[in-house]
């Protein structure tokens, strides 16, 4: 019997875009449970938000790199209604949460980029390269403070087109999300980009990855369905 899977996050960008790239890649059937569908707020643009502790309601304008403090406070009436739910218990009342047929839940985005990257066959083909995609997977954490080691990291690439062994990988996956800039605070400059753009190895990645069928598909219902 074949698995089902919900994924209760927000409709913008956000740090769990790896989950869907990982979902994408891996040809996943997977329902969607997007509380603020939409084109993330830009500068000028107002919206609804909380205090992180339960404070009052307030109206904030988000400028250039605001996006990424405020993108968590955001409180529809159905996500306040899954808070008092305990829809995201699994995850200390936060998103997201992956529901694994429904009755499996998942929280912690990077616990659930793993496991699913697991699942699809995105972490390599034995042991060893299992082992070269978590210190990949660490490398990028690390290169979130210092984009410049996206420059060493070209010479940790296989040069296969894909970080480590012969296929994409969650790995992969993730240098798409940071070279691309899906996770950077609104109008922020994304020196991880301009960093990947000078390695041609970290560049071919990041073409196969977007190149991918399932990308492709994936890519173009986020437009047609968030906008961005």
């Amino acid at each position: 019997m074949e698995s089902s899977y919900v994924f209760k996050y927000y409709g913008g960008p956000g740090p769990n875009e790896g989950t869907r790239i990982v979902m994408a890649l891996g040809g996943l059937k997977w329902r969607p449970t997007a509380w603020n569908n939409g084109a993330p707020p830009g500068p000028g643009d107002a919206m609804k938000a909380e205090g992180s502790w339960g404070g009052p309601t307030a109206t904030v304008t988000p400028g250039p790199g605001q996006w990424a403090e405020s993108r968590w406070n955001i409180r529809t009436s159905a996500k306040r209604e899954a808070e008092d739910n305990g829809e995201l218990s699994s995850n200390l009342g936060r998103c997201p949460v992956l529901v694994v047929d429904g009755v499996h839940e998942i929280g912690q985005n990077k616990a659930i980029e793993r496991f699913l990257a697991r699942r699809l066959g995105l972490y390599g083909a034995n042991d060893i390269e299992a082992a070269r995609i978590d210190c990949a997977l660490e490398h990028l954490i690390d290169a979130k403070a210092d984009p410049s080691l996206l420059l060493e990291l070209e010479g940790y690439a296989e040069g296969k087109g894909c970080l480590v062994g012969s296929s994409l990988s969650i790995a992969d996956a993730l240098l798409f999300v940071a070279a691309k800039g899906s996770t950077w605070p609104h109008g922020a400059p994304n020196w991880a980009a301009a960093a990947v753009s000078r390695c041609p190895k970290l560049s071919a990645c990041v073409a196969a990855v977007e190149a991918h069928p399932g990308m492709v598909a994936y890519l173009a219902a986020r437009k047609e369905e968030w906008g961005w």
